[in-house]
């Protein structure tokens, strides 16, 4: 009992220390949110348990620089994304000329997401205009 008081408070005092590292694990849980990914998805696969990507969430876990990474490929980003998050590129979008531009990483991640989904509409449009042809044409479809 002394231990895990004590392992908490330790815990606790690293993450006053250095509040980088709490603010990576927000920034990882604030990115997860935006991707719609919850904690059993992540966790699956870092193939570690729920309690155990939590903990890295909460920073009650140290982030390793590899568990960073594997992160940021889950979450289709760059390590360095992460680190260097700012919410405010979300929430408090400003008028300014590097927003203007296309610079901003969130707006771009989204647009890129916008675009994969413009494009798989396409496709399946394609795709159902095809079946329609083929029905019409009272020929079998070859898939």
């Amino acid at each position: 009992m002394i231990f895990i008081f004590a392992l908490k408070i330790n815990q606790t005092l690293i993450s006053q220390l250095n509040p980088k590292v709490m603010q990576v694990s927000e920034n990882i849980r604030t990115i997860r949110e935006i991707k719609k990914f919850k904690q059993e998805h992540m966790a699956d696969k870092l193939g570690i348990s729920i309690t155990a990507y939590s903990k890295l969430e909460s920073g009650e876990t140290m982030m390793t620089p590899t568990r960073l990474q594997e992160i940021a490929k889950i979450l289709d980003v760059e390590p360095d994304f992460i680190t260097k998050f700012d919410t405010k590129t979300i929430f408090n979008v400003q008028n300014s000329p590097q927003s203007a531009i296309g610079t901003n990483p969130v707006v771009n991640i989204t647009d890129k997401f916008v675009k994969h989904l413009e494009d798989e509409v396409t496709h399946l449009r394609s795709e159902v205009a095809r079946f329609l042809d083929i029905i019409a044409s009272g020929n079998k479809p070859i898939l």
